[in-house]
């Protein structure tokens, strides 16, 4: 390795609670900021995964120095919830409406984990990241990580049973049908583990998983610790090589601790969430990958406001390692290019490690 460390070699070391070259950049970018990035519509983007992928280099093509949360992949983010049977649409607005399923108890006999290969949403998914993985470019995939071993999104077996039965009810379950809830969520880790295995089947062993559930930030420590926990660390026993970053940006500052433990090696959260305090709770058993406002920072503030957040943000969380330059939730459309460009050139000036 020489002086110059590649983008997807920064992360890497990083993510084992090391010290890179300088802080590492990630930037949470989906369709509605590419969409606007590059005039597909969003309707458009979802359905020629074509398109995404010219999106998604195009944009990492202006960024050159940071890698992109998503990574390159396909973006859907409920194939598990369709594949199961919800009924969904892709929409301008909100990105993606799913109808629940299990609209009374009985209807969770009615569920069937389905071969991935076959069923809607799955199977197109699979497709499109057979697509990608022949044309995202060697360079790309040398610098970034791409393609080999790079998953699509993927949603915690809570999120895919709430996605099922309605988050109200669902919630409502936690604690008045439990023995549903249980069974819900079994069914959704299974679920889970087949559309990995798929995916295996495409891109190699996995090396990249992306796990998200911003779902789990509205319970409580002793929901979290039943409901949560077991079944995520079902999925994630047989990835123990790869490199598993957990993305929920609601509030988990009542969380911090259960998450770290649940067998992940970054946590990427939102701006609830003090970094100071993560750094001293958490800091040393799972990289930090935060916690900039996408709002009030990054969309909304002049060059100078991004620059002395950064700055702040890297001085509470970088010493020691294991810590990552990024927006506290996805970038929103409107927020201005060079407010980006000004928090990957603070990560590179003021993020560098002695040596």
């Amino acid at each position: 390795m020489g002086d110059e460390m590649t983008p997807w070699q920064r992360l890497v070391e990083a993510m084992h609670l090391g010290e890179p070259d300088h802080v590492p950049v990630i930037l949470p970018v989906t369709v509605f900021y590419l969409s606007e990035f590059t005039r597909i519509g969003v309707l458009e983007y979802f359905d020629d995964y074509k398109k995404q992928l010219r999106a998604q280099v195009a944009f990492q093509k202006r960024f050159p120095d940071a890698t992109l949360l998503l990574g390159i992949s396909p973006e859907f983010y409920i194939e598990p919830a369709a594949a199961l049977g919800c009924p969904y649409k892709f929409t301008e607005k909100s990105g993606f409406w799913v109808e629940p399923i299990v609209k009374e108890p009985e209807d969770v006999d009615k569920l069937e984990v389905p071969d991935p290969y076959r069923a809607p949403l799955t199977s197109t998914a699979l497709e499109a990241l057979e697509y990608f993985r022949k044309n995202i470019g060697s360079e790309i995939k040398r610098r970034y990580g791409y393609g080999e071993g790079w998953t699509v999104l993927v949603a915690a077996p809570f999120s895919i049973a709430t996605l099922l039965r309605g988050i109200t009810q669902f919630m409502l379950d936690l604690i008045t049908n439990q023995d549903l809830a249980h069974r819900l969520l079994e069914i959704s880790t299974e679920m889970v583990k087949e559309w990995l295995k798929a995916q295996e089947e495409v891109i190699g062993p996995i090396k990249h998983l992306f796990l998200a559930c911003d779902y789990s930030g509205l319970i409580s420590r002793v929901h979290f610790n039943e409901f949560f926990v077991p079944y995520t660390r079902e999925v994630l026993r047989e990835y123990d090589k790869a490199q598993v970053l957990f993305h929920n940006d609601s509030d988990t500052r009542h969380l911090l601790e259960g998450i770290a433990g649940v067998g992940i090696n970054g946590f990427h959260f939102g701006p609830d969430v003090d970094i100071s305090d993560a750094k001293r709770r958490i800091g040393d058993k799972v990289c930090l990958v935060g916690n900039i406002h996408p709002l009030r920072v990054l969309l909304e503030g002049k060059l100078q406001d991004v620059k002395q957040t950064c700055m702040e943000q890297i001085s509470k969380a970088a010493p020691g390692g294991g810590y990552v330059l990024c927006p506290g939730g996805e970038i929103s459309k409107g927020t201005p290019l060079e407010n980006i460009d000004m928090m990957i050139k603070i990560a590179k000036k003021y993020g560098k490690y002695p040596r």
